[in-house]
């Protein structure tokens, strides 16, 4: 049963609530236990509400600890996996070019809706450094499809405090 609206989605976080689809927000971070403290919570959100998550994982975090820390608060990870409801990618793995960006996030949503999906919960890095991620090209496509993203910055390459 459904307690929660379906064009809204909750967030894992307390602070933060319920997203409407096509939201996104952005994670300030300088350290790993920050990252897992708003992640985890996040996507096991999106796990439970039958949606395809997709975490690209990347320093200051491995795939492994990311895997690890997620299977101690989604102790059913692994039928996740194989269900092909949970994905976790190196930033290797993820479109970076421009031109392709929105029709990658638009093929992806309609893999998750044919295999059953309420939608797509993201979690891709944005920050600056040597190669750019080209996220302005997705954000309108998130903010029309059955999409909630979450987009990391680390703090020490934007000198934010």
């Amino acid at each position: 049963m459904r307690t929660t609206p379906f064009d809204q989605r909750p967030s894992g976080l307390r602070l933060v609530g319920e997203l409407p689809w096509g939201s996104h927000f952005c994670v300030f971070h300088a350290e790993q236990p920050e990252l897992l403290e708003v992640l985890v919570p996040f996507i096991k959100a999106g796990l439970e509400c039958n949606e395809l998550c997709s975490w690209e994982v990347s320093a200051p975090l491995t795939v492994q600890e990311a895997a690890t820390a997620l299977t101690e608060a989604v102790p059913e990870l692994e039928r996740y996996l194989a269900l092909g409801q949970m994905e976790i990618l190196s930033p290797n793995k993820s479109v970076t070019r421009p031109a392709s960006v929105e029709n990658a996030l638009e093929r992806r949503i309609d893999q998750a809706i044919l295999a059953a999906f309420d939608g797509l919960r993201l979690v891709r890095h944005a920050g600056g450094g040597p190669k750019k991620r080209p996220l302005a090209a997705g954000l309108e496509a998130i903010s029309r499809l059955n999409i909630v993203a979450c987009f990391l910055y680390p703090r020490a390459e934007l000198g934010a405090a």
